[in-house]
């Protein structure tokens, strides 16, 4: 999504001298980011929760925010006009998995 709203906004001078965000319109969180995880992998997995104190006592690096104070919300709809839609999360996963099955084994 990042490399086709870059290829879309340059020479597009609807973009110039502004900010995109790349955000879907739908708010992705941890279980949403679990299942899409479990979905997209070959092999079984288990899910360990921790609670937020032990994951930064354990110093977890981690894909979004822990707490309601370092989130922030982001508008999508400029990058969308320039995309057309986003990959959804399962999906971007799966292709993902598939390209480092890939570079592992070949």
């Amino acid at each position: 999504d990042g490399a086709r709203a870059i290829l879309r906004a340059l020479g597009n001078p609807a973009v110039y001298n502004g900010a995109v965000n790349l955000a879907p319109p739908q708010m992705e969180t941890y279980d949403s980011f679990a299942a899409a995880l479990k979905e997209s992998c070959e092999k079984p997995f288990e899910l360990v929760e921790v609670t937020v104190s032990q994951a930064l006592e354990k110093n977890l690096p981690l894909p979004f925010p822990l707490t309601r104070e370092e989130s922030n919300q982001y508008d999508g709809r400029k990058a969308l006009q320039l995309i057309g839609q986003y990959t959804a999360l399962t999906e971007g996963m799966k292709k993902t998995v598939a390209w480092r099955k890939c570079q592992t084994t070949g």
